[in-house]
């Protein structure tokens, strides 16, 4: 079975080692500023949306978003014109945090049922990059290609939406609450792996204080995926500072500097007003 049909099939595909071990020690040092920045705040953060802006882009995020090994893959699914959808890291947690099952678009949208259909099931993708041992992902295999079973709406309560939950081990652990999902399977990313899955595959995760992660997250639409679903242009005024001068970015290589352009080119055509106003604001720093 080629990519394509695993894919198609079980909704993701796992890519063993794909970044390489010098390129995850330039990126740990590219995370030293997107860690001291979660500890500045007292709440529990279990993400940064947007590590494209200036302060926190560093030079090994690009060397990553160029991986051949990666678009190649992304690009036998999707075809060659893809959008980047951004980048963001996940984080651990200082203490046991729960991302609940969901799917990134859940029943309750409108959207959902043309979403789900085999057809559209090569219009999106995300991928999880683990910069450090990764053991907190879970998923269904294949759910994301049919509508929610009666058993899986029984186990999590849907329609409902996903967000991190503080977790109380009381009554049982984390472990149990995701193994017991139907036919949930875990995800163990090792450093230098990385996950690509469609967003409509059921996942969740557990999040513990004595993991080190620092799980690089974005993805990839083809090109007419915001022209048809609302729900593909979700993040698109994330980013203001793609906009405006991007002379700090470097080169942006072969494969991200083509997608960034068609993500400018789409959420111009989208949303205009945030475009104009990014352009008028530039908060890109003077070189």
């Amino acid at each position: 079975m080629d990519i394509v049909e695993t894919f198609e099939r079980d909704g993701y595909l796992l890519i063993n080692g794909g970044i390489h071990n010098t390129l995850l020690e330039q990126m740990r040092e590219g995370m030293k500023p997107l860690f001291a920045w979660r500890e500045q705040h007292e709440k529990v953060v279990s993400r940064h949306q947007t590590i494209l802006q200036p302060e926190f882009c560093h030079r090994s995020f690009m060397e990553f978003l160029n991986l051949e090994s990666i678009n190649q893959v992304a690009e036998s699914i999707l075809g060659p014109e893809m959008i980047t959808a951004g980048l963001a890291v996940l984080f651990g947690t200082r203490e046991p945090q729960l991302c609940p099952w969901h799917r990134d678009f859940h029943d309750g949208k409108a959207e959902t049922p043309d979403l789900l259909k085999p057809e559209n099931g090569r219009l999106s993708i995300q991928f999880n990059g683990a910069v450090y041992d990764d053991p907190s992902l879970w998923v269904v295999p294949g759910s994301h290609r049919r509508p929610t079973t009666a058993a899986e709406r029984e186990y999590t309560g849907e329609p409902r939406g996903g967000g991190s939950d503080p977790f109380d081990e009381t009554d049982r652990t984390m472990r149990e609450v995701l193994s017991g999902m139907p036919a949930a399977i875990h995800v163990n990313l090792k450093a230098g792996d990385c996950l690509l899955y469609n967003p409509m595959l059921w996942h969740a995760a557990e999040y513990r204080p004595e993991w080190k992660r620092a799980t690089m997250h974005g993805g990839w639409k083809r090109k007419e995926g915001p022209d048809r679903f609302a729900a593909m242009r979700w993040g698109f005024n994330h980013n203001p500072w793609l906009f405006g001068d991007l002379s700090y970015l470097g080169d942006p290589g072969p494969y991200f500097g083509p997608q960034l352009e068609r993500y400018r080119q789409s959420v111009a055509n989208h949303f205009p007003d945030f475009v104009e106003n990014a352009l008028r604001s530039d908060p890109t720093p003077s070189q």
